[in-house]
């Protein structure tokens, strides 16, 4: 079977969810001044997956500071 790779978080993933969201509000803007009903279809799709991409992105900014709290309450600390 094919390796596994871990996902872990990256900040740069941010930059990625900036674009679907910005472009699903953009067509759906440029559908409504151009009244070309049409072009809805597309952020129809988009804003779930540029939801779903923020969630994961999110997600995993959540469990990255969860993660550091635990580790940094489990270091003991030196006391001068």
């Amino acid at each position: 079977m094919g390796k596994r790779v871990a996902l872990g978080y990256v900040p740069t993933y941010w930059g990625m969810v900036l674009p679907l969201g910005m472009y699903t509000m953009c067509t759906i803007e440029l559908s409504r001044a151009t009244s070309l009903g049409f072009l809805m279809a597309i952020p129809r799709v988009f804003v779930w997956m540029a939801l779903a991409a923020w969630s994961l992105v999110c997600l995993g900014l959540v469990t990255q500071m969860v993660q550091g709290v635990s580790a940094s309450t489990k270091t003991p600390h030196k006391q001068a």
